[in-house]
């Protein structure tokens, strides 16, 4: 019974991840960038991060980066691939879904 309990909750969560909507995301993607900007884990913000765009890693203090908040605010569709997402206490990230994956294309003024 025990394993049947633990195959029933995998395949739910496995679809339930499926059916996320390319919004969620995108905003999940910028999220953790955001959580790494404000954390100084500039390295792990670097995997969400599309390489061709420069990434700003230098030049917030600690306090600075104590005063980020990253909870999402908006989430504005230009295209079926490019996302505007905003948050209530950081600059808005430009996120681009690019063969499945969501990356970070814009950090800071993020326009389409």
């Amino acid at each position: 019974m025990k394993i049947s309990n633990l195959i029933l909750f995998t395949a739910t969560c496995i679809g339930l991840s499926a059916c996320s909507s390319p919004e969620d995301q995108a905003s999940i993607v910028a999220e953790k960038v955001c959580t790494a900007i404000k954390h100084a884990t500039f390295k792990k913000a670097r995997e969400y991060v599309l390489p061709s765009y420069s990434f700003w890693d230098a030049g917030m203090s600690e306090k600075e980066r104590n005063q980020i908040d990253c909870t999402v605010t908006n989430i504005s569709k230009k295209d079926a691939e490019t996302f505007r997402v905003e948050f209530k206490g950081f600059f808005p990230f430009q996120v681009k879904e690019m063969n499945g994956e969501f990356k970070v294309k814009g950090l800071g003024e993020a326009k389409y």
